[in-house]
This record gives C-alpha cells, sequence and structure tokens, in this order.
C-alpha cells in the first residue's frame, strides 16, 4: 500500500534516509526496527531500514505498509538485522557512513525529528499513527468530600 507521499519527500527516503525514517517510526509505534548493509561495495552500508509491526508479517517503510514476504531488500549480498535499537542502528548508520567523525547525535535527532514531521503527511501513516496510540487511562475521578466519611 503506497504511502501517498510528495515526490520530494519520498525521494528523500528512498534515496539514502531510510535510517531516519524507520528510526521515526520506532520511535512513534514503538515497532521493530530492521536493516540490511552491504557486505560489497561500499562495506558495511545500509542498503535499507524499516519497521515491522508487532505481529511480524507487515512492514513499514517509504514504499509503504506491506507484507514482509514482499520485502526485497532481504538478499544474500546483505546482512539482515533483526530487532535493532534505534541506538544500534545509530551505530550501524554511523559505521557505514564515509565521514563517521562529520556524523553526531545532534544531526541524528534533526534528521529523525523531521522524518516524523515528513511522514505524517501521509494519510496512511497518520492512520497506523492514530490506531497504535495508548488511550488515557480514566481513573476515578476525587473530589474533596469523596473519601471523607462523616
Amino acid at each position: 500500500m503506497s504511502l501517498d507521499l510528495p515526490a520530494d519527500i519520498y525521494d528523500r527516503y528512498s534515496s539514502g534516509w531510510c535510517m531516519h525514517l524507520a528510526a521515526a517510526l520506532h520511535r512513534k509505534l514503538g515497532w521493530k526496527i530492521q536493516a540490511v548493509v552491504t557486505k560489497t561495495c561500499p562495506p558495511n552500508y545500509i542498503e535499507h531500514a524499516w519497521v515491522v509491526d508487532p505481529s511480524g508479517t507487515k512492514m513499514l517503510d517509504i514504499d509503504g505498509y506491506y507484507s514482509v514476504n514482499k520485502n526485497g531488500w532481504i538478499h544474500p549480498a546483505n546482512t539482515l538485522h533483526e530487532d535493532l535499537t534505534e541506538d544500534q542502528l545509530k551505530g550501524l548508520t554511523r559505521d557505514g557512513f564515509y565521514n563517521p567523525s562529520e556524523f553526531d547525535d545532534d544531526e541524528w535527532n534533526r534528521d529523525v525529528e523531521q522524518a516524523l514531521i515528513d511522514i505524517q503527511k501521509s494519510k496512511i501513516v497518520a492512520s497506523i499513527f492514530s490506531k497504535n496510540e495508548k488511550p488515557q487511562k480514566k481513573g476515578r475521578r476525587h473530589t474533596v468530600d469523596s473519601h471523607l466519611r462523616f
């Protein structure tokens, strides 16, 4: 299912910023992060990153919300990393980055926050977000006199 996003947003996250999008989706939904890292040229480069829903049957990335069975990124030329934390994803990103010394936590956080803003422009993602929000617990309201017994 396509996310129906503007071309500039699609281009950004389909051309090298998928790890920030996966981190943003993980922050918002709590879903597991997965990534594939190349074994070849350039070595240790994140080929693609995404999140997997709690059932483990669907994935969400810039290309849409679809069955994990249709994930074409998993193949012998790449190493699959499953159940990553955001810090682990950031570490893999830093390892495969051309200038790791120029890659800092502030930059990472800015890019992840921007991804969260960008992805919410998709009605499909907004719907997924709203379905996954935890309802507020309704507690018993007390008035000053409700617990006093005379």
